[in-house]
């Protein structure tokens, strides 16, 4: 009998120990996921923008939108983009700095990526 709740008692303690638990960060949803990312890439000096490309004569090849909502949305021209972030809608995290040059396009103002993530 003792033996049979010793071993009752042993196999209970394996089977709860060896069950894995889930983290906070894997269960959590993919869009909360994105906002801990984002808060986190924000934090450390970077900025949040979406690749457009565009094929309209006398327009920027390429451009990153900023802004919330499409009456807030603000364009600029990176004139060093790299090949690997040249596509369309494509989300990234980026440090840049101004550049004092003429505008290449009417929309956007131009600006040299210093470091840049894709989301």
């Amino acid at each position: 009998m003792i033996k049979k709740i010793l071993l009752l008692t042993i196999s209970t303690l394996v089977t709860v120990c060896c069950t894995s638990k889930k983290t906070a960060y894997n269960s959590a949803t993919k869009s909360d996921q994105n906002m801990i990312r984002q808060t986190e890439m924000i934090s450390k000096g970077f900025t949040f923008g979406t690749i457009l490309q565009s094929t309209k004569q006398g327009d920027c090849p390429f451009t990153i939108r900023m802004g919330e909502n499409k009456k807030d949305y603000y364009y600029f021209d990176p004139i060093n983009l790299k090949e690997a972030y040249k596509k369309n809608g494509m989300e990234v995290f980026f440090i840049y700095r101004a550049l004092r040059m003429m505008n290449r396009c009417a929309k956007a103002n131009p600006i040299e990526v210093e470091e840049m993530e894709s989301n």
